[in-house]
């Protein structure tokens, strides 16, 4: 055996589990400044973790009621603030190195519908929601969200963490009844940059509904993954394309 690992026991965790809208899933972010571990889901509380001393920090009241959280993100580094987006469509901010009791710092209401993903930019707050609504927050003054309409509906959302971009999965329904998938890319002024359609792709390739999407931190490069298992990267200079199965 390896005389440096140390064997332990693993203290059970409880769910966080009980919110109204059961199995919501689990949102978990890792800020490594402070080396904690923040995690939120289906119940009314932002559990944080102290990694180093392996023990519970705090749990922070989300103050949503039983809407429960749907994405999490943290500032930039350091920051130890995080905007967390829920089921209700609201997005809000939490200082963790406040107390429990005061660390909600604000609330935004800019959507009707769950929150897909919300990203923290450093004076900028990304955020969309399945009705197919973006807003990007200026959170240096107090001046309206810019408000971004896609006109589908929206399966997730990444920005890029160094250049004033971000990518939708969307999906739409025909008159026949079929799904279109489409991917759209848009800067952060909300001006649409290009739409990858399924007539874009391969001929024997269907754009499938998008599950997941991440940028490369310095590179304009898209890695898109879809529910029929195939993982496509996209450069934004040309829209280039490689496919793996």
């Amino acid at each position: 055996s390896d005389p440096g690992f140390v064997n332990k026991s693993v203290n059970t965790v409880s769910p966080l589990s009980s919110a109204s809208n059961p199995r919501t899933g689990l949102s978990v972010v890792w800020d490594q400044s402070s080396q904690k571990i923040l995690a939120g889901g289906d119940a009314r509380h932002i559990r944080v973790w102290d990694a180093a001393a392996e023990l519970k920090a705090m749990d922070i009241p989300t103050g949503a009621g039983p809407s429960a959280v749907s994405c999490m993100s943290l500032g930039h580094h350091g920051s130890q603030v995080v905007a967390v987006g829920f089921t209700d469509g609201s997005v809000r901010t939490y200082d963790t190195r406040l107390s429990p009791s005061d660390a909600k710092v604000k609330t935004w209401r800019e959507h009707s519908q769950r929150v897909v993903n919300v990203t923290m930019k450093y004076n900028q707050i990304i955020c969309g929601s399945e009705s197919g609504e973006v807003r990007v927050i200026d959170t240096k003054t107090s001046s309206a969200p810019l408000a971004v309409s896609t006109g589908h509906n929206l399966t997730t959302l990444a920005v890029h963490p160094n250049s004033d971009i971000f990518a939708c999965g969307t999906t739409s329904r025909h008159s026949n009844g079929s799904t279109v998938s489409n991917l759209m890319v848009y800067n952060t002024n909300g001006v649409l940059l290009n739409t990858i359609k399924p007539q874009d792709w391969l001929m024997t390739h269907r754009l499938s509904p998008v599950t997941c999407m991440t940028f490369h931190k310095h590179n304009v490069l898209l890695g898109v993954g879809c529910i029929d298992l195939n993982v496509s990267v996209y450069s934004m200079s040309d829209f280039t394309m490689t496919t793996k199965r």
